[in-house]
């Protein structure tokens, strides 16, 4: 590259800039947007509030109580007839089943006419939607093209995308998810959520008043999501834009770039200044969006002699722009004396399918009650799975003699995990789908399609699930709870468990650390003279191979290599620092630890508990605090 092209690369920040610009730029092409879909949504407030004033202007009575009685009237044919003819001009009748041509109460009309208005702002939704991402589109990427070209002068040539690119970029979904599934599935759960104040105030003779503001809060809720779709759908298309604008134009590398304030997400802030390779490009893994709402742009990267001295930071406290030295906002944040980011305010509501999770006060968990704990019920999916009455009856009262503590966890969780059966015995979760898979076969022999590799049964179905939970309950932190939460010791669980073990071994005899490596790994073989199985120390030799050992302590065949625990030496092309690295063990550390230690007790196995006191006995401590935690959540 010539001198002035490099002078120019490096000067005024070019390109952290002008990516902030055109992110700035497509939200406020979505702005528009967004006003026509709250209008929408407030149409069918207006209309089905006055819907509700006839309700209790017909059959609300003196004494504070509904006509019931005539609230379950037959409608009159006219009125079904009438109805039927709106939902064929909106095309909804095809959603209609066929007796209502015959049969309506009154009640039920209402329901269904509430129904109806929220779907018909649905479509416009959808439509304004599909107009607002196909702008964001055509803009995003032209707009990072000319950027380049403008900066590297006449030395590039690009073509405009067309209609069938434009088309493939549409194909990209958010979690599997098209956006007008999502549209469908929010107005049906907001219909469904209306339609119930209504039922209970029928039910219990409430006042209009209250049964008015309680249908405008869900209305307020629903304008919100509404919104948030508009946003999140936007980010996700003016990113996927810019990715094949990156593409088009050769770039090989990007950075990532989040915004530099007190309200950036927890993961945001954990992928920020970090750079990876264009061609293993993922979004929602290492290219934004990560979650709704998410800020985070990207960059071309050329190199570290090209980056930019300063970068743009807002003041926590006045809220204003300000240049601060090129950092990491982990960097930042110590700098500006900022621990964590505040959590993100969002209504009650979970919103429908939308499982790129937001970082909120509270995280929305199922409720639940004793006798969810008391007869713990399967998924679908794991279920099925199972295939057979006896099988699943074998699962079902394990599950139910776990500790009450571990019950009501899977109570809250289980249902946001699927389960897929391992043949082969590649046993993990992934978090993406949320999906746990397990040999079925293993579940109650213990086998993995290792032959040499045999476990307890329930111990790896039990130790996936424990990764599941730990995942979920973090909502919003890639790395689960266990790097999200710090605990009374002021540490995660993943330092805790890095710390005590390295605490241990300094106090092994030796001249170096390889020899007091050595006598660590021979005090725990010698376990096995002590009625300790090979199964009963796996766990320990896994966690203490991670965490103080160099290459792992795959001693009798199982637990996690070296490069697993370390994450490799390099991510994406890009070298990491000691502490980079040591960071990335203690979160991995945190999570085995915890998936580990959930089997051992769910099981009860008392030989694993007594290994865990002796040799990890703070880690343990703090596992059972975590694991309170998490069931209260």
């Amino acid at each position: 590259m010539k001198d002035r092209e490099k002078n120019e690369t490096r000067s005024v920040d070019y390109w952290q800039n002008r990516a902030a610009a055109r992110f700035e730029n497509q939200e406020q092409q979505s702005l528009n947007y967004i006003h026509r879909i709250k209008n929408a949504y407030t149409d069918a407030e207006i209309r089905t509030i006055r819907e509700i004033k006839k309700l209790y202007t017909n059959y609300y009575r003196n004494d504070k109580t509904f006509d019931k009685f005539a609230l379950q009237g037959i409608e009159p044919s006219g009125s079904v007839a009438r109805f039927k003819a709106e939902m064929e001009r909106s095309g909804l009748n095809q959603y209609l089943p066929d007796n209502y041509d015959f049969r309506m109460t009154r009640l039920e009309m209402l329901n269904h006419q509430i129904w109806a208005e929220l779907k018909k702002a649905g479509i416009e939704q959808n439509s304004l939607t599909a107009n607002s991402v196909v702008n964001t589109i055509n803009n995003s990427y032209n707009r990072a093209i000319f950027d380049t070209e403008k900066q590297f002068g006449s030395l590039l040539t690009f073509s405009k995308l067309n209609s069938r690119t434009v088309q493939e970029i549409l194909n990209y979904k958010i979690e599997g998810k098209h956006f007008s599934n999502r549209i469908w599935k929010n107005t049906d759960i907001l219909a469904e959520q209306i339609n119930s104040k209504i039922a209970t105030a029928v039910a219990i003779g409430q006042s209009p008043e209250k049964t008015i503001r309680e249908v405008r809060e869900r209305f307020d809720v629903g304008r919100f999501y509404a919104e948030r779709l508009v946003r999140t759908e936007s980010a996700f298309y003016h990113n996927s834009a810019e990715l094949r604008a990156y593409q088009e134009l050769g770039v090989e590398k990007y950075r990532i770039n989040a915004t530099l304030d007190n309200r950036t997400s927890d993961i945001c802030q954990h992928k920020d200044h970090k750079v990876f390779k264009i061609s293993e490009a993922k979004q929602g893994v290492n290219f934004p969006p990560f979650h709704p709402l998410c800020r985070t742009t990207t960059a071309a990267y050329f190199g570290e002699e090209f980056d930019p001295e300063t970068r743009i930071a807002r003041n926590p406290k006045t809220g204003e722009n300000y240049e601060t030295p090129n950092m990491s906002y982990e960097k930042w944040a110590k700098v500006s004396g900022i621990s964590k980011a505040e959590p993100v305010s969002t209504p009650t509501i979970s919103p429908a399918d939308d499982k790129i999770e937001v970082k909120i006060k509270k995280p929305p968990t199922k409720k639940v009650n004793n006798s969810d704990i008391k007869s713990l019920k399967l998924e679908d999916s794991l279920a099925q799975a199972l295939k057979t009455d006896d099988i699943r009856e074998k699962v079902v009262k394990k599950l139910n003699a776990m500790p009450e503590t571990h019950r009501s966890i899977w109570a809250k969780f289980s249902s946001e995990l699927s389960f897929k059966d391992s043949p082969l015995g590649n046993d993990n979760f992934s978090v993406l789908g949320n999906k746990v898979s397990v040999r079925i076969a293993g579940i109650f022999d213990g086998s993995t399609g290792n032959r040499k590799d045999i476990r307890k049964p329930f111990e790896v179905f039990l130790h996936e699930y424990g990764h599941g939970f730990d995942h979920r309950a973090g909502r919003g932190s890639f790395y689960g709870a266990t790097g999200k939460f710090e605990l009374s010791n002021g540490k995660t669980l993943g330092e805790t468990v890095f710390d005590e073990a390295n605490r241990y071994l300094k106090t092994k005899e030796g001249r170096n650390l390889a020899y007091r490596r050595h006598n660590l790994s021979i005090e725990l073989k010698n376990e096995l003279e002590n009625g300790y199985s090979k199964n009963d120390l796996a766990s320990i030799f896994d966690l203490y191979g991670g965490a103080a050992f160099s290459n792992g302590l795959r001693v009798f065949g199982m637990g996690h290599e070296q490069k697993y625990w370390d994450g490799r030496k390099t991510i994406r092309g890009v070298k990491l620092s000691k502490e980079q690295i040591e960071n990335h063990k203690k979160r991995f550390l945190g999570s085995e630890a915890f998936a580990e230690m959930f089997s051992a007790t769910a099981r009860d196995d008392k030989k694993e508990i007594e290994l865990y006191e002796k040799y990890l006995p703070e880690s343990f401590s703090m596992f059972n605090e975590l694991l309170e935690r998490i069931s209260k959540l």
